[in-house]
């Protein structure tokens, strides 16, 4: 298969409202895109329609991820397929553990655990990686984390699972120089992994650094090619 995403004349509404006019996308397998534009242009609305939020209405066009039509499946199914979204503002989860949140969502795509000592251990050898450190697996999901700890939490997450398309919707929002050379790296490491990535993200030097294959502009609920 060519394309682990394919989107053809995509429209949808949001209170009635055009937020997503005849949008394409074909994205192969192991590839970045990356997404740019406006705050109101259509951006997030994309990644919402991806995602299931039923409060986006598609009016039109088709969605088609490894195969299925995405717009049939539950919002579980999309994320048990291998779509992983990461939002600007990651939710706080009290009285969740990030050793249970991580546990759950690896059990629900199938991931086997044969000893939860080992599983711990991988989440504080990625804890480690992503710039956090041991005792945030234990803390609830984002109580009490900075803005950065949230979006690193994000990235262990993501390398945890190993989704087939990674959406990062503002990562990088509100991180400093390190923090966004570690989203670099780790948005690498996906790719040789075989992930894809859509990158929606205001900051051009991080766009730069991606390398990407494929650099859009979203205006006015269009994907438009980036006109060098």
């Amino acid at each position: 298969m060519s394309e682990l995403l394919s989107i053809v004349g995509l429209s949808a509404k949001v209170a009635g409202k055009s937020v997503l006019n005849q949008v394409n996308l074909s994205l192969p397998p192991a590839q970045i895109m990356a997404v740019y534009g406006a705050n109101g242009g259509g951006k997030s609305s994309l990644a919402q329609v991806l995602l299931g939020n039923p409060d986006y209405e598609v009016s039109g066009g088709e969605i088609t991820f490894i195969g299925s039509d995405l717009l049939k499946l539950s919002v579980e199914a999309r994320a048990k397929a291998g779509l992983y979204i990461a939002w600007q503002n990651p939710v706080t989860i009290p009285g969740v553990s990030v050793f249970a949140l991580c546990k759950t969502a690896y059990e629900a795509q199938g991931g086997k655990i044969t000893s939860l000592s080992e599983f711990k251990r991988r989440l504080e050898e990625l804890a480690t990686e992503v710039g956090l450190t041991a005792s945030h697996i234990s803390r609830f999901v984002n109580d009490g984390f900075s803005g950065g700890e949230k979006k690193r939490l994000e990235l262990l997450q993501i390398l945890l699972l190993k989704p087939k398309i990674v959406v990062l919707d503002e990562i990088d929002s509100g991180l400093d120089k390190n923090g966004r050379e570690l989203i670099v790296e780790v948005i690498k490491k996906l790719k040789e992994m075989g992930s894809s990535l859509i990158i929606i993200s205001h900051y051009e030097q991080l766009i730069e650094k991606l390398n990407a294959e494929l650099v859009m502009e979203m205006k006015n609920g269009q994907l438009l090619p980036r006109i060098s």
